[in-house]
């Protein structure tokens, strides 16, 4: 089968999409979020004399999920295929070893669509930090741990991404408020069908099973409450990563509970 050839960026920049495929889990734990997040930091840098002042590649944001991965990246010394792939198998290495298994963690072809203009960035980087907002993963993007949000507007630890160039492009103040007032839905995304039942329905199920009024009582409740309601939720057709993600667990918790780890 002959592959369709990347659409090529006039702004060397990308919004790429990084995925396992069906129910298999990228990130199993809070530690594993953390290895990626010291990598996007390691990668990027430059080791030889000659291009010491130029990054590798540049990180401009990032969402993690159980599953997948957003990043808008901008190539510098690596084109868009290298600097990948120099993500993947370094991760890859730190999956396989901690999980004891041998083989490839990441679908066979990154997803990636071009930025080729200040609107676009601004869609996509509005697009990546309302992910969160959008799958019922918390209530505002400032609430998610694992996306590069409090890095630009809040008091994030990390420094993964270089807004200092961001901001060259977009003024702080105009970025911000346009993320918070517009949330675009439009972007490349993976694709959700998976899942046995709406997201209206499952939540349904959750309140039912969880005696609640709201989705927003469950995500009040403890995490063993939470890992109470798993096998429950499993044997009313809801998917592992669909319960995972509405009750705010790892998938890896929740496929352990299912006698699946």
């Amino acid at each position: 089968m002959v592959r369709i050839a990347r659409k090529r960026s006039s702004w060397n920049m990308y919004h790429v999409i990084l995925r396992r495929e069906q129910e298999k889990f990228l990130f199993g734990d809070e530690e594993d979020f953390n290895k990626f997040i010291e990598l996007l930091q390691k990668c990027p840098q430059n080791l030889d004399d000659v291009n010491q002042e130029q990054k590798r590649f540049y990180i401009y944001a990032y969402y993690f999920s159980n599953t997948h991965v957003h990043l808008i990246i901008k190539e510098g010394t690596d084109c868009l295929a290298s600097a990948i792939k120099r993500l993947t198998i370094s991760y890859s290495y730190i999956f396989n070893n901690k999980y004891d298994r041998y083989g490839k963690v990441f679908y066979d072809r990154f997803m990636s669509e071009p930025i080729e203009n200040q609107k676009t960035f601004l869609k996509v980087f509005s697009f990546i930090h309302n992910h969160p907002v959008n799958h019922a993963q918390s209530k505002k993007c400032a609430d998610y741990a694992w996306s590069s949000w409090n890095e630009f507007f809040g008091k994030a630890k990390q420094k993964v991404c270089d807004k200092k160039q961001v901001f060259g492009l977009i003024a702080r103040n105009k970025l911000q408020a346009f993320s918070e007032s517009n949330n675009c839905t439009d972007c490349l995304d993976v694709d959700e069908r998976e899942h046995k039942m709406r997201d209206k329905s499952a939540i349904l199920v959750l309140c039912e099973l969880a005696q609640c009024d709201s989705i927003v009582e469950i995500h009040n409740m403890s995490k063993r409450e939470k890992l109470d309601l798993v096998s429950l939720a499993s044997e009313k057709g809801l998917s592992d990563n669909q319960i995972a993600r509405l009750l705010e667990l790892t998938l890896y918790s929740v496929r352990k509970v299912l006698g699946k780890i």
